[in-house]
């Protein structure tokens, strides 16, 4: 028995995130100050992002051009905007 709940214990300890590893940095963006783009602030200000892991971090960049290159680059882990000045970056394989 007592084995049984020492492995318990240590399974319980492994599913927890480490308290002691350092936070995974991400970069956010969002493409327009609307309220479309609350979701990326309220989680900030609440600390969402931290209960996660993650350092993220918000950067507001205007224009589908520099995204896309910030993207591309790896400048950026990701970007929340609307669909429809992306289509024409797609690659054609999935399309």
């Amino acid at each position: 028995m007592k084995i049984f709940a020492n492995l318990l214990l240590s399974a319980a300890l492994l599913a927890l995130p480490s308290l002691s590893a350092a936070a995974e940095h991400v970069t956010a963006v969002y493409t327009s100050i609307a309220a479309a783009y609350a979701p990326f602030w309220v989680a900030k200000d609440k600390g969402i992002f931290d209960k996660y892991g993650l350092d993220a971090s918000l950067v507001y960049m205007r224009g589908t051009v520099p995204t896309i290159a910030a993207l591309a680059n790896n400048d950026i882990e990701f970007v929340q905007s609307g669909a429809a000045p992306f289509i024409n970056y797609a690659p054609e394989a999935a399309t």
